[in-house]
């Protein structure tokens, strides 16, 4: 074997399992003994180490060096993490989570440069994703953690928690990539992933729930795919080195070590010379096309050929934080890096006896304020409990870069002492360079600190060229760059032939910068050691380590995740969250609130603690970080997902403050509230009521709610929109949170807590949306301005063009989220509609005249308005336009509210205003009992009605509730309530433009006068989908799309079984459409929960592919029965009537193939058709019949030039009466009068006499 490349090889490890594809840190030295790392927190079943050192309250009991493992612990719990009561999960404290905040902030915005756009899928993964790439999870199977039970309920199904997103997100891709227009696709998301099975965790390292980035692309081409893949490593190796100035080596991973399923991984490694290990920092894999086969996402090229996409995946996570804390950390503690420091100077007052201790903190904070005016992450700690020498102990183990001294001879001298945290540097400084000086000097701790750490790292390499030079290297701790052949057989038997002497050897990855190879290597000469290592390619080696939901979809807001009530929120939700959380976050920096991260998981001993309130907060952890009155206020914040199984999962922000005083509490939680106001009326343009809640519906162990909420006058609901929540002392008397306070007395905290969810994404949709689709107000709109350009027959289109993109240019430049649309596959007005759907705020067109006058027009979404526009000033002018659509939408909305409000005094005003779908005002006198009476009485009547809030801004009290009469008799007279009516959801009067689906899982609901117009070659895009539903109207619509007009389901083989939702009681009245590929009506095929009771009447269908379908399979089980069709009119339809027993599709493999359905009781009465293919298909399944189908009064005139037979029939049973062409399978011999009507669903004697008079043969009317 030739040699050609080289390699590098580290460390060892005698407790790695092969199976595992990440590098664990500091778990076992090159001996092969156990190093202990991770104490696994209070309960986590970690032994004491019997040779610790006492601890002297501040600084580290262990040296670096001396005991590597228990060094790394000590200071990841200096304020980077805490020890959670779940073993291998992790708090992350503010001080780390500003270090990952400020990475995400770059990444963030660099991949954007690339455009690539967020989003969010949710947690949880079916069984049935999982087990379509087998592969691909095995690798991860140990480590998946399954959701088993809900409440104290067993699921039916377990449902995985995501290890990774390959198999969450692809399905989707396949939907959403059809055409090469539609790539690249490139998405990412931040998010938390949880890896279960394995042993010795460490934190930040390898932990059980991690923050991680990950990104998902999809190319037309390899070429495209292989240059990101390089891009993003860059952008990896930017993030080590230039942030967390770590050196890191890029190249590309080994056939054994790389990504499962992948084409090839590449990756930046790093190397901790102080174990002689190295660490994969982050990871960029070319997937080639293997995942695209698997879940079939190909596109259309230019020639009309059907290609697979090259995809790409990509991640790092907040391991990248372990690894800088073991590359800078010293004997003192933590070295920050400037860039990611979220302190980078302290200034610390220095005041000796007798000194102007005034001036000198005086100096101090003019310092910090002059260093922050510039930019400069800057605190003074003015603490007087501490000595000077105390908090530079304190400030040097958090590892702030910077430290600056005042004391008396520093302000006689009008200047400072800096002392630097990577070399203990000290200096005087003059106050007026101070803030340049600071600059210059936080520019050479970060760069002397990667030079620091690339020296060492440098002389730890060793290149090697025998196997005995091999295993020198190993037991010294070097990093081997070693040749290397890449051979998963010399591979496997290094590891093997390393384990027992030095530890597992591995590989890290072949180095794209490769130095030469010796010439014997080249001329082939071998080896002294018979074994065959070092051959071809180089790499580093290292040891073991409805309405709304259809609006939603079609402005591309959500998607429908397979497991039932997940959604995956797409990239334009995302930029609306995004756009209110960093209006919020900037809130709460001034609020002096810090960000940390609790885990996803709560033991169950903290669920026992407090029965009546769950929550995924640890409050037992504030025992721990309040100790005194000068520990308090604590603020803290989270920005993450939340899981509860009636809702699944969704996005939220909460917050948790402890506070020494009720007065200070009281004012957090009205200045919070005023917050989440903003949030909805300036941002959202959503008007709301602040307010008081009631007893009954306050926050569980709350002292008292106040909440914002929202009103939607077309439903006559109102909508909590924001909570903020006085929980005064219950929890800190549950969770013993005491302080001392300046007496010296232990007292209880006050405390609060905050909340804001993603469904305030609906709200705002359901306040604002019409019959075109979503319309977004400005200040949250991902696109504020669309420009389209407009061109005539024989107009200068690449001169339009351009001016499109200046236009485009001009607004970005001014700060404006603008977008031109040059796509030249469709018309200006298919682009006006799908740009009026998706809720874009302003539209300027550019045509030929525009262009020769120098001006565009404006269109505003809103209200329509149109202007014309000069180029000159043109920023300005759009500038005033989007601030004018913001208070006009919010203006309309307030209207609307106010419109629907209404004050009530008397019980039968309050009855009759429930009636109207008002917002009531009522006195109230919040007695539970009363609220309970009033919900009772409106329950069978109205619907029962709910309080939801007391406004704090109150009307005056009526007269006559001044003198004593009351609503219920029971009202005080110092309340109010703001009361809605819980009624039946409904959809009326909308026009949905694309392909989109409105799909219905819930009951009581109308949809009327709905109009859906869907492309008739788009696949996958039924018009309304009731499934799992009960008591469905849907009348008056006109629908045409490339799937079914009408699908009614009730869930996919045995998750439907186990599910066990049926649908029933659906109408079907005045519907109107066209489908060239599927069934106006169809029935199924998922409908093992059930069908039942369903009546179709006055269909018109025309130019279709099928008029009504029952579709179903073996393994489905389930029925459809009690079917009744009437008055149907098809005009130039293929197949009329279709029955399907073995359509054939299952989610997955664990269906029963025993499990059959029942099909039974279907009627068709005084159906007529002309230009029909085929009058009826009618097949069964062997061994379980269709029965009792009949047809009465069907006329089906079937065109002259057709070859088929009119009816075809197997396994079905039946009976007819009045059919043209007859029906001539022997299973439908038998008349249905007088002997079979009861046999028929929906027929009767009468039903004889209704239809003896209609003329038959040619006596069946034709229209």
């Amino acid at each position: 074997m030739r040699p050609n490349t080289w390699r590098d090889i580290s460390g060892c490890s005698s407790v790695r399992k092969l199976a595992k594809k990440e590098e664990r840190v500091g778990m076992a030295g090159p001996s092969g003994k156990k190093e202990k790392v991770d104490k696994a927190g209070p309960s986590g079943g970690g032994k004491k180490k019997k040779d610790v050192k006492k601890e002297t309250g501040l600084g580290l009991s262990v040296k670096k060096d001396e005991n590597f493992g228990e060094w790394y612990s000590e200071v990841c719990k200096h304020e980077m993490i805490e020890y959670y009561d779940i073993s291998g999960c992790y708090i992350l404290r503010p001080w780390s989570m500003a270090i990952w905040e400020i990475m995400q902030t770059f990444f963030d915005a660099e991949i954007k440069k690339m455009k690539v756009k967020n989003c969010y899928f949710p947690l949880f993964v079916s069984p049935g994703v999982l087990e379509k790439e087998k592969d691909h999870i095995e690798g991860f199977a140990p480590e998946v953690a399954w959701v088993t039970k809900s409440g104290k309920s067993d699921l039916e199904v377990p449902i995985a928690i995501r290890p990774t997103s390959e198999t969450v997100m692809y399905p989707y891709y396949s939907k959403w990539i059809r055409g090469h227009r539609d790539l690249p696709l490139k998405l990412n998301q931040w998010c938390n992933v949880v890896r279960w099975e394995f042993s010795n965790p460490t934190p930040f390292i390898r932990s059980r729930e991690f923050l991680w980035q990950e990104g998902h692309t999809a190319f037309a081409t390899k070429e495209e795919a292989d240059e990101e893949v390089l891009q993003i490593l860059e952008l990896y190796r930017r993030i080590y080195e230039e942030y967390l100035a770590v050196p890191v080596v890029k190249g590309m991973k080994s056939e054994n070590e790389k990504f499962a399923g992948g084409l090839y991984t590449t990756s930046v490694e790093a190397f901790i010379p102080n174990t002689g290990r190295g660490v994969q920092g982050a990871t960029s894999h070319c997937l080639g096309q293997n995942f695209a086969k698997m879940f079939e996402i190909r596109y259309e090229d230019e020639e009309g050929k059907r290609e697979m996409v090259w995809q790409n995946s990509w991640a790092y996570s907040t391991r990248t934080i372990g690894v800088m804390i073991m590359t800078h950390g010293d004997d003192k503690g933590l070295i920050l890096p400037p860039k990611v420091a979220s302190v980078q100077v302290v200034v610390i007052p220095v005041p000796y006896k007798d000194a102007n201790t005034q001036g000198i903190f005086d100096a101090c904070t003019a310092t910090v304020s002059a260093l922050s005016e510039a930019g400069i992450r800057a605190e003074e700690d003015l603490r007087d409990n501490y000595s000077p020498g105390w908090k530079y102990s304190n400030w040097e183990m958090k590892g702030v870069p910077l430290r600056i001294e005042i004391g008396p001879r520093d302000l006689e001298n009008d200047q400072v002492r800096t002392v630097r945290r990577d070399n203990g540097v000290k200096e005087d400084i003059p106050r007026g360079s101070l803030v340049e000086h600071v600059k210059e000097l936080l520019e050479k701790i970060q760069q002397n600190m990667y030079e620091v750490a690339r020296q060492k790292r440098e002389a730890c390499v060793q290149e090697i060229r025998t196997w005995d030079e091999f295993i020198s290297a190993l037991n010294q701790k070097k990093l081997i760059l070693a040749p290397w052949c890449d051979e998963e057989e010399v591979e496997r038997d290094v590891k093997a032939r390393t384990k027992g002497e030095t530890g597992a050897a591995k590989t890290l990855c072949s180095p794209f910068e490769q130095p030469e190879l010796p010439e014997e290597l080249l001329e082939g000469e071998k080896m002294r050691s018979p074994f065959h290592f070092f051959c071809p390619k180089t790499s580093f080696v290292t040891s073991g380590f409805i309405v709304l939901k259809k609006v939603c979809r079609c402005g591309e807001m959500m998607a429908y995740y397979d497991i039932s009530e997940c959604y995956i929120l797409r990239p334009n939700a995302m930029k609306i969250w995004n756009i209110m959380r960093t209006y919020f976050d900037a809130v709460l920096e001034k609020a002096e609130v810090d960000e940390n991260y609790f885990p996803l998981f709560v033991s169950a001993s903290v669920l026992e603690k407090e029965k009546d309130h769950v929550q995924g907060f640890a409050p037992e952890v504030c025992v721990k970080w309040i100790k005194s009155h000068r520990d308090l206020p604590l603020e803290l914040n989270q920005w993450n997902n939340v899981v509860r199984w009636e809702s699944r999962e969704f996005l939220w922000q909460e917050g948790h403050t402890a506070h020494a005083t009720e007065e200070e509490a009281d004012k957090e939680v009205l200045e919070v509230l005023d917050h989440y106001r903003h949030l909805y009326e300036e941002y959202l343009v959503v008007p709301v009521v602040k307010g008081m809640k009631s007893e009954n519906e306050k926050f569980a162990g709350a002292r008292y709610t106040t909440s914002v909420e929202a009103f939607i006058p077309e439903t006559g609901r109102g909508i909590q929109g924001a909570t903020s929540h006085c929980l005064g002392t219950k929890f800190a008397k549950m969770f013993d949170i005491e302080f001392t306070n300046k007496e010296g007395k232990n007292e209880l905290v006050w405390q609060k807590e905050k909340n804001l969810e993603t469904f305030v994404l609906a709200h705002e949709i359901m306040t604002h949306g019409d019959d075109k689709g979503l319309v977004n107000p400005p200040k949250v709109a991902p696109i504020q301005v669309i420009v389209i350009p407009v061109p005539f027959k024989d107009a200068d289109t690449k001169e339009i063009s351009k001016a499109c993109s200046a236009v485009k240019d001009a607004l970005r430049e001014a700060g404006i989220r603008a977008k031109e649309d040059l796509s030249d596959n469709y018309s200006p007005k298919w682009k006006y509609s799908h740009w009026e759907i998706k809720g874009v705020p302003l539209r300027i067109e550019i045509g030929p005249r525009d262009l020769a006058k120098k001006q565009v027009r404006t269109v505003r979404r809103d209200n329509g308005v149109k202007a014309d526009v000069p180029r000159v000033g043109l920023v300005e002018h759009v500038k005033e336009l989007l601030g004018k659509i913001q208070q006009n939408m919010f203006d309309v909305a307030k209207q609307k509210r106010d419109d629907a409000c209404v004050v009530v005094k008397t019980w039968d005003e309050f009855v009759e205003a429930l009636g109207q779908k008002k917002l009531i005002l009522a006195p109230w006198s919040d007695e539970e009992e009363v609220e309970m009476d009033v919900k009772r009485r409106t329950k069978d009547e109205v619907g029962a009605a709910k309080t939801l809030c007391s406004p704090f801004d109150q009307p005056e009290i009526p007269e006559v509730i001044k003198t004593g009469r009351s609503l219920c008799e029971r009202e005080r007279e110092n309340s109010g309530m703001c009361s809605w009516y819980k009624h039946s959801s409904m959809v009326l009067g909308i026009v949905l433009v694309e392909a989109c689906i409105v799909n219905i899982q819930t009951r009581d609901v109308l949809v009327k006068n709905l109009t859906i117009l869907a492309p008739l070659d788009s696949p996958n895009t039924d018009g309304v989908d009731p499934d799992s539903s009960t008591n469905v109207c849907i009348e008056d619509c006109y629908i045409v799309t490339g799937d079914d007009l009408v699908s009614i389901k009730s869930g996919w083989d045995e998750y439907g079984i186990s599910y066990a939702r049926p649908s029933s009681k659906i109408k079907i009245n005045r519907v109107t459409g066209q489908t060239t590929s599927s069934s106006g009506i169809a029935i199924g095929s998922e409908m093992s929960g059930g069908v039942s009771d369903i009546y179709i009447k006055d269909l018109h269908l025309f130019n279709s592919n099928t008029g009504i379908r029952i579709k179903t399979s073996p393994g489905r089980g389930g029925y459809v029965r009690n079917v009744h069709v009437s008055n149907v009119k098809f005009h130039n339809v293929q197949k009329a009537i279709r029955f399907t027993g073995k359509y054939g599709e299952h989610p997955d493999e664990n269906f029963d193939p025993k499990a059959l359905p029942v099909i039974e009781k279907i009627t068709f009465e005084n159906v007529n058709g002309e230009g029909i293919g085929v009058a009826g298909l009618l097949e069964g399944i062997e061994g379980d019949e269709f029965k009792n189908i009949c047809f009465l009064n069907v006329t089906l005139i079937v065109k002259k030039n057709s070859k088929k037979a009119p009816w075809k029939c197997s396994h079905v049973r039946g009976y007819s009466q009045w059919v043209s062409p007859e029906i001539t399978c022997d299973s439908f011999g038998e008349n249905i009068f007088p002997e079979h009507s009861s046999d028929c669903f929906g027929l009767s004697e009468n039903d004889l006499e209704k239809s003896s008079g209609l003329s038959r043969s040619p006596w069946l009317l034709s229209w």
